[in-house]
């Protein structure tokens, strides 16, 4: 019985010892505390085929910040590219350790408070279906000679999108047009290659104004493509995407759109009136009548005198 209770009271003895020791050290800045500086910020929503940014901001802690690397990793099949110049201050490293993988390092030292921007680009895949993504990282720093690392917090997925909208010439997204306009379509949508467009009345989805078959999708964008010209008619009409080619009630993504009554167009020029070529004529006849008469009075002059 005398052993068990020296075991256990140097157990407790041991774990105390062990508490105070860490306590003392975390004090003196030799234990990692988990600090959470670090945020991504990321777009909400990105189409197939599109470039975007991607970037991380932490400020240091505390003095003699250094030897901080900072490593994302974007989706996989998806690609990264670097450049330390983006990064605020200038990264002394940029690294892609995987297609999909950015890293940047800073030597350091760095006095407290200092802010650090890093940015990267990511390119989404053609093929990329819709749905959500999802981003991760690390950064790995010291204070001095101790060492720290965190996962990076803030945005940690985007969303790729099927959308399909209206538009301009240029591809702008465009919701109201003159009886005068062309109408154009335009859009997202991964992992098609070509696309039935209808323009329909939107309260009935059966009556087609127009249609465009097999509209090419390229990279999963559908470039600016005309769909509905001059003259078009006042109401509300819907744009219906049919990526599986179902019908026009039966499409995959719908856009709603206006026409109105656009202002009549200018009158070029007035009232036509009758020319008088006689007014018009006039003054030059007056003006050789009298050049002619003094050349008549000069010539008799002449020959008076002779």
């Amino acid at each position: 019985m005398k052993q068990k209770v020296i075991k256990w009271g140097g157990m407790v003895m041991l774990v105390v010892l062990i508490t105070s020791l860490l306590a003392v050290f975390a004090g003196s800045g030799l234990v990692a505390a988990v600090t959470g500086i670090a945020s991504r910020t990321l777009p909400a929503q990105v189409y197939p085929g599109q470039t975007f940014q991607v970037t991380v901001t932490f400020t240091s802690p505390d003095a003699n910040f250094n030897a901080i690397g900072l490593d994302e990793s974007a989706p996989g099949g998806w690609t990264v590219s670097v450049d330390k110049t983006q990064c605020s201050p200038d990264a002394d490293v940029d690294n892609i350790p995987n297609p999909n993988e950015a890293a940047y390092i800073w030597f350091g030292s760095y006095g407290s408070g200092v802010g650090f921007t890093a940015v990267y680009n990511v390119t989404v895949p053609c093929d990329a279906e819709p749905g959500y993504y999802g981003f991760a990282g690390t950064l790995e720093y010291y204070i001095g000679a101790v060492d720290h690392k965190e996962s990076v917090g803030g945005d940690s997925q985007v969303e790729v999108v099927r959308e399909g909208w209206a538009a301009n010439s240029g591809g702008t997204n465009t919701t109201s047009f003159t009886t005068s306009a062309t109408v154009y379509a335009a859009g997202s949508f991964p992992g098609s290659e070509t696309i039935d467009i209808y323009v329909v009345n939107a309260s009935d989805c059966s009556d087609v104004i127009n249609e465009v078959p097999n509209a090419s999708i390229d990279c999963g964008q559908l470039s600016a493509t005309p769909v509905w010209s001059d003259p078009l008619t006042p109401g509300t009409w819907d744009l219906v995407f049919d990526v599986n080619k179902s019908g026009s009630c039966a499409g995959d993504v719908v856009a709603e759109f206006t026409v109105t009554s656009g202002p009549a167009p200018a009158a070029v020029g007035g009232t036509a009136y009758p020319v008088n070529k006689l007014l018009i004529l006039l003054p030059w006849i007056v003006l050789g009548a009298a050049i002619t008469a003094g050349i008549v009075i000069l010539e008799r002059r002449r020959r008076t005198q002779s």
